[in-house]
C-alpha cells in the first residue's frame, strides 16, 4: 500500500455525489482521481469511497502532493462507518466511508 500512495500522489480530479439507492436511501460517495505526475492519463488511478460522512476539507487544491491513510475503525460499531479517511501530508480533507475500491 505504501508503494501505491507513493506512486499516486496528486489529486487530478475530485467528485462528490448525492445518489439514491433502491430502498430510497441517500448515498455520498466521493471519487478521488490520483495520479503520478498527470502528464499521461493512463498512469492514473481513481479511488471511490461510499456513504461518506462527516466530511471536511480544508484547502483543496488540485495536483497537490497527498498522503491518503485509510484507517479501520469497524470495531467501534458506527452505523455504516468502517474507514476513516484522511490527508495526512497536507491536512486537505477527511471522512467516515462504510466501503472503498480501487481502480488501478
Amino acid at each position: 500500500m505504501v508503494d501505491f500512495f507513493k506512486r499516486y500522489n496528486l489529486i487530478k480530479k475530485f467528485n462528490y455525489t448525492k445518489s439514491q439507492n433502491y430502498e430510497e436511501n441517500v448515498i455520498d460517495t466521493l471519487e478521488l482521481t490520483l495520479c503520478n505526475n498527470c502528464i499521461y492519463d493512463d498512469d492514473e488511478c481513481i479511488l471511490k469511497f461510499y456513504n461518506v460522512k462527516d466530511m471536511e476539507i480544508h484547502d483543496l487544491s488540485l495536483l497537490m502532493p497527498i498522503r491518503i491513510s485509510i484507517i479501520d475503525v469497524s470495531e467501534r460499531k458506527l452505523e455504516n462507518i468502517n474507514y476513516w479517511v484522511s490527508d495526512d501530508e497536507n491536512n486537505i480533507f477527511s471522512f467516515y466511508c462504510q466501503s472503498c475500491s480501487v481502480n488501478e
